[in-house]
């Protein structure tokens, strides 16, 4: 078996942190596809502004920029 100095293994190992928390953003925005359907129906059944309905607008744009990272990074 091959000896691997320090910094080879400490560089593998970030390499397989990243790997793993991409992984991670691609699979959380699907999670959260439920939103803009979400956000549609609040505004059919509450028309007026809400913070609820702010709150999902900020929901949707997080799903929005991991789509963007998870397409664009990987």
């Amino acid at each position: 078996m091959e000896m691997m100095d320090d910094k080879k293994f400490y560089q593998q190992i970030e390499q397989l942190k990243q790997e793993t928390f991409w992984e991670y953003l691609s699979h959380s925005y699907r999670f959260f596809s439920f939103v803009p359907l979400l956000c549609l129906l609040d505004f059919l059944f509450y028309p007026h502004f809400s913070w609820w309905f702010v709150l999902k607008l900020i929901l949707l744009l997080g799903c929005m920029l991991f789509f963007f990272l998870d397409v664009c990074f990987l």
